[in-house]
This record gives structure tokens, sequence and C-alpha cells, in this order.
């Protein structure tokens, strides 16, 4: 027996378990995340897809990110220089500054005398009579004597001894100075500054010649005899092993009011003080930062190579020198420096630190890498980057530097 109602066409119906003894239909007919899939529940209830809300937050999400790493991204970058001490070999000339005619190579210096006038320029010569506070010594006589030792090393030597100036300008000696005793060396026991003398010395009579003076006009015009006690009529010559009683005083230096006045750019040579012979003044040698920093780049092959290991930030950098020991050649006329030997000194790297951002913005992570280890001898640097995903250096504004 045949119906003759036809039966509706059947639609495309997919069967989903929603939940325990519940069945639902979806409409394949309708495109899918478009929203307007609906699921038909037994009871009588629909409900929509949750499909786009999914969409719709991790886009939200994925936006989010974007927005921090792009406008919210920072990079510290910090630094911490190390020092490094330096014993140059090299030559470095000297020459009083407004006597310099290659100052790209040679050193210059000025002269701070040892004088209370401070209305005036601490660099400029004094031309007027001496207003120095060093009591110059007087022409040797028969009751005075200075004492060279031997080495502190057994066995000790002391002996007495007058000191002879036959030029016509005072000679300084500093503390130490060697003097060749009948081939063994002797050290004066202070520093002392002897005006010329009018003794009179017999031919036969032992002169002792000072070492350093040697191929030097001062060679065979100053030295030392033995001293005779005018009382006892016989020269003196004591063993000890102690001489660390025996008093040593060298020339006094600028007075504090003066040694005020310096700049802050210049390097005060104070281990030792020289003695212009022209104007009979002990002086105080001070050399600009610049000036030194300038020469020994030209003159020293290994502070060259240090500036050279710095390339790379070379920049950000300005050197703060320190001169921890030296020795000074000096002319035997003048009494002035005319070059630095065996000088020790100490170069520290300052990192200028407004020009760090400028520098670095933009900077690829594999470029810091290389920089870093490039530099890491002298300088340690570290990178922090926020987010930590980034590939870059941040730009300007969101870099901070911290200088340790």
């Amino acid at each position: 027996m045949y119906s003759d109602i036809i039966p509706p066409k059947k639609n495309n119906l997919a069967t989903i378990k929603a939940t325990p003894k519940e069945e639902v239909r979806i409409l394949k007919d309708e495109p899918l995340f478009t929203g307007r899939e609906i699921y038909h529940t037994m009871d009588g209830r629909d409900r929509r897809s949750k499909w786009p809300m999914i969409l719709i937050l991790t886009t939200l999400a994925i936006l989010g990110i974007v927005y921090y790493s792009v406008f919210n991204d920072n990079t510290k970058i910090s630094f911490e220089s190390k020092s490094t001490i330096f014993e140059i070999k090299d030559n470095i000339p000297m020459s009083m500054s407004e006597k310099n005619q290659a100052a790209s190579t040679t050193l210059s210096y000025n002269l701070i005398y040892n004088n209370e006038i401070k209305d005036r320029n601490i660099f400029a010569p004094i031309v007027e009579e001496s207003t120095s506070t060093l009591k110059a010594a007087e022409p040797v006589t028969a009751s005075e004597y200075y004492n060279l030792n031997t080495a502190t090393t057994s066995p000790f030597t002391s002996i007495k001894v007058a000191l002879v100036n036959e030029s016509n300008v005072n000679v300084q000696v500093i503390k130490d100075t060697r003097f060749d005793v009948n081939g063994t060396t002797y050290y004066l026991e202070k520093a002392v500054n002897i005006k010329p003398t009018k003794t009179t010395v017999g031919a036969d009579q032992a002169k002792y010649k000072v070492i350093g003076f040697k191929n030097t006009a001062n060679y065979d015009k100053f030295y030392a005899i033995d001293y005779v006690d005018a009382a006892a009529g016989v020269g003196s010559e004591v063993a000890t092993a102690d001489t660390a009683n025996s008093e040593s005083t060298g020339p006094a230096g600028p007075n504090d009011d003066i040694l005020s006045l310096i700049p802050e750019n210049f390097i005060s040579l104070k281990k030792n003080y020289v003695f212009d012979n022209a104007v009979n003044q002990s002086a105080l040698i001070v050399i600009d930062k610049r000036d030194f920093e300038k020469v020994l780049l030209a003159r020293s092959k290994i502070v060259q190579d240090y500036v050279e290991s710095l390339k790379p930030v070379a920049d950000l950098l300005e050197y703060q020198i320190s001169v921890n020991d030296y020795e000074l050649q000096l002319d035997a006329a003048t009494g002035l420096p005319v070059s630095f030997k065996n000088l020790v000194i100490e170069i520290k790297p300052i990192i200028k630190r407004d020009r760090v951002a400028s520098t670095f913005k933009g900077f690829s992570k594999e470029s810091m890498k290389k920089i870093k280890n490039d530099i890491a001898k002298q300088i340690e640097l570290n990178v922090t980057y926020s987010p930590f995903w980034v590939s870059k250096v941040s730009d300007e504004d969101h870099i901070s530097v911290e200088v340790k």
C-alpha cells in the first residue's frame, strides 16, 4: 500500500553528543565559524558556536603582545670599567710649553714655583728676585758635611764628605744621588741645594763624582771630597746598620694656596721637585692630561694597542690617566726635565653616559654580543632586554644606562 504523502527532503545533518542523553543537531549548510551556525537541543534550546569568541580572544592577545613589543620594550645597558697599569719604556721627550715646537710628539709641561705670591699666573716663570722659602745651603765650610752611605745591605758604611760646586749656578741633588767613591757606589743621605763654592781642592785630593752627571757639564764641576774636621784634623768614617733616623729634607714645594690653583685637567708630578737654575727656584712640574694622552698615543706602542682594542666603543670614551711612578732625565745645565724614563701609568676608560643611547639604538643582539666580547678585558658590558623575545636594542627613549 502506497501513501500519497511525499516525505520532506532530508537536510545534511550531523549528530554530536553535547551532554549525556542529549542529542544536538547542527545545520551543515551554514559556513563554519561565522557565528550563524546554531546548535539545536532536544528540549528546544538553541546555542551559538563558541569558536568566534575564541578567535576574538586569540586576536586580542596577539595584538597585545605586538603592542607591548613595539611600544613598551626596554633595554638596560650597564658598564663597569677596569683599570690597566702600563710600564712604558719608550722615550717620552719633554719641553717647556712656551718652547715646545713639536707639541704632537713632545710633552709640554709647566712649572709652578715655590713662592707665596698667589695673585699671578701660576704657570709664569718668576723673573723678579727669588721669593723662595727654601733656604739654600751656605758655601761649604770646614764645619759642614754630608753623609754618603752604601746600600743598606750588610756590611753598611757611611762616610762624611764636603760637597764642592765649581759651577756658576746652584746645583740641586736629590736624596740617594749616587757617588762613585773609589769604585764603590755611595748614596747621598738627603737632598741638598749647593751654591757655588770657593773651596780650594788640592790636586792630589780624591774627588768623588756624581754617577748621574757623567757626560754632562757638571760631572767635573760638582763632586764630593773627604770631610776634614777642623778640630780633629782627620776625616771621619763610621759604620752603622740603621739609617732610619737619618734626616732627609728635600726642597720645599709650592704652598697649599698655590697648589689649589692648579686646574683639574692637569697632572702634578709630586714625586720630586726640580730646581730651575735660571731663577734659583724649586718648582713642581705639571702636565696637561690631554697633551699627555696625545703624546702617549703617538710615542707608546702599548698605549696604541690598548686604544685600538676599545675601537668598537671609541665614541663613548675618554681616558683617566694617572702617573704611578716615573723617573725624569734632567738637563744638567738648567736643572729642568728633558724626558720621562721608566714611566708607570694607570689608565681607566670613562664612559660618556649621554652618548650611549644614541650610539646603540637599534643594534641587534648579535652585534651587542660581539662588542661585549671585544672589549671584555677593559670594560664589562651587560645588556638586558625586556621583553626577552625582542631581537634588538630599544629606541633611544627606552634605553636606560648604568655606569658603575
